[in-house]
């Protein structure tokens, strides 16, 4: 949803990648639209190579969309990225997901895959008084180390252009 004020009077509204349509404002003053914006994501797979690594591919241009990201949902110690067996990204646990820009990774990833390595938390780990203290300290239960990854979430991130105040062209 947009919401433009002051409402737009006997002007148009161009927008460029994205198709609006008029709904109900919030207020007399201003003009409500909703938006479809365009654009042909990438097409990505995750697959599972053992209990704490996976594989993302990525196939696809990211030229129509402004960014494709990934949210990692887990709890350990660490996830690790690489692709061509460099590192390229990390993440410590902190209690929120590792969310990934995957569109600065587009060359690299073109005919490589991502790798993901977790590595689990140890119940002996000096920190886990810190993690205790904010509520993010897991259930070990009787096991010395913990590790669990959710699904992998993506979010295409479009973008568009409001050309306000002018008439287009008929």
């Amino acid at each position: 949803m947009v919401h433009v004020l002051p409402r737009l009077e006997g002007e148009d509204l161009a927008v460029a990648t994205a198709t609006s349509r008029e709904v109900s404002a919030l207020h007399s003053d201003f003009t409500t639209l909703e938006l479809e914006l365009k654009g042909k994501a990438p097409q990505f797979k995750v697959r599972q190579v053992s209990k704490r690594k996976f594989a993302l591919s990525v196939e696809g241009s990211f030229d129509e969309i402004g960014d494709l990201f990934l949210s990692v949902p887990y709890v350990g110690d660490r996830g690790l990225a690489f692709v061509g067996g460099e590192l390229v990204a990390d993440h410590f646990y902190y209690g929120r997901p590792w969310e990934i820009s995957l569109k600065r990774f587009e060359a690299q990833l073109e005919g490589e895959e991502m790798i993901f390595v977790f590595h689990p938390m140890y119940e002996r780990y000096e920190y886990m008084v810190d993690l205790e203290y904010s509520g993010l300290k897991p259930d070990f239960g009787v096991a010395d180390t913990f590790l669990k990854i959710d699904p992998f979430r993506f979010e295409t991130e479009r973008r568009g252009v409001l050309v306000l105040g002018s008439k287009p062209e008929r």
